[in-house]
């Protein structure tokens, strides 16, 4: 008699796009609760931006800021200033950042906005010290969330902009409106391919695909409409 335990649904291989994305978002949750000096995290951060479509310069150093990605899209260009914050507890407190410091960075790098990123942040004035000036609060799964979608189907960087408008933490409504949209791609996508080799593979024939004889090719997978 066979185990039935066995039969379970295999999990297909991801893909180079999603190894890659994962590969990023395990290393910057790691790097992010190093400490020390915060140089891997920088690092890898830089990495995951550029994974992203920027155009990212790691600076670093005393007195410098650490990153700034370019997002290069001719008049609509932008720049994000990104502070990372790689703490052992886990947690980025007010005392952590100086937003006189961001301030003049951001002047220094001529960027449209600024980003503290990390693991998780404290209470205290943290969270109203960044909304009043317009400094965002990136969290370390936001950002995983967000290169995991990417992965899937690309994300414009036009929309990323929506994620370092404003200040204090990530607007929920914000985040969830970005993956959703490239769910709505991915899913697109792959509707394209299913179609295109259903085609190929029926060509031959002498019937038409229409949208009906498609739908039921495709076993019910995707609405006519959709189609």
């Amino acid at each position: 008699s066979g185990d039935k335990g066995n039969d379970q649904p295999l999990t297909p291989a991801p893909s180079p796009q999603q190894a890659k994305a994962i590969a990023l978002a395990d290393a910057i949750q790691k790097a992010s609760l190093a400490g020390g000096d915060g140089t891997e995290l920088e690092s890898i951060t830089a990495k995951a931006f550029e994974f992203l479509g920027f155009s990212v310069q790691l600076i670093s150093g005393s007195g410098n800021p650490d990153i700034v990605a370019a997002a290069l899209m001719g008049e609509d260009t932008y720049r994000v200033l990104v502070e990372t914050k790689s703490r052992s507890s886990g947690v980025i407190n007010q005392n952590d950042v100086n937003f006189n410091a961001l301030t003049e960075h951001k002047a220094k790098a001529s960027a449209d906005y600024v980003v503290v990123f990390g693991a998780d942040f404290g209470g205290g004035n943290l969270e109203k010290w960044a909304s009043e000036q317009g400094i965002r609060l990136l969290r370390v799964e936001e950002l995983r969330q967000v290169l995991l979608a990417h992965a899937d189907a690309a994300i414009p960087l036009d929309q990323l902009r929506e994620l370092f408008i404003g200040g204090g933490s990530t607007d929920e409504g914000t985040l969830s409106a970005l993956l959703a949209d490239s769910e709505s791609a991915s899913q697109l996508m792959l509707l394209c391919r299913q179609v295109y080799d259903a085609i190929l593979e029926h060509q031959d024939e002498e019937a038409t695909l229409s949208g009906d004889a498609l739908y039921y090719v495709l076993g019910g997978a995707h609405s006519i409409q959709a189609i």
